[in-house]
């Protein structure tokens, strides 16, 4: 409690994502960063940034933040403004931290600005993109053994990993 009260840091965190006006979207993750904020004494600010916002009127919101946080979601609307909050992270050398979403989109970000992947990203929005860098998953065992699948049109839920998977790479 004396962390809490007394402080020794202060920090301040963009947390960009697209239900901001809804903060109660975020609740375990905005307390994990105060809990973690007590665990190292310092008062974290955590700015919510709209991702539309970013797309609109770019990332000067972002210029006094100590940190980046991009949450997981789901669909297109306000991904590019994810995008480039992760790129002003990146070339502005600030922490990032990206959770599922963020953290795929950080991986579209890095092939098209790092990689020269122009057109770069999820077959979840684009399916014909010409750099697929992440896609998602259509078929798996469950873990019964038994085979589930999912095509464009069926539900997103359920097809998220969780936990160690198995993954084969193949040279090229």
């Amino acid at each position: 409690i004396d962390a809490l009260g007394h402080p020794e840091h202060e920090v301040d965190i963009a947390f960009v994502g697209k239900y901001v006006d809804l903060t109660e979207s975020y609740k375990s993750l905005t307390e994990a960063l105060v809990h973690a904020g007590i665990h190292t004494r310092s008062r974290v600010n955590v700015h919510y940034i709209d991702s539309e916002a970013i797309e609109r009127d770019g990332c000067g919101s972002l210029a006094a933040m100590d940190a980046i946080l991009v949450p997981g979601g789901f669909g297109k609307r306000g991904t590019e403004g994810k995008i480039c909050a992760i790129r002003f992270a990146r070339e502005h050398k600030l922490p990032y931290l990206g959770i599922c979403l963020g953290m795929q989109l950080a991986v579209v970000e890095y092939a098209r600005d790092m990689a020269g992947m122009t057109g770069a990203h999820s077959t979840e929005f684009e399916r014909d993109a010409p750099y697929p860098v992440i896609g998602l998953i259509t078929e798996w065992q469950d873990r019964s053994g038994r085979l589930e699948k999912r095509d464009e049109s069926s539900d997103l839920g359920g097809t998220m990993r969780l936990g160690g998977q198995v993954c084969q790479l193949k040279d090229g």
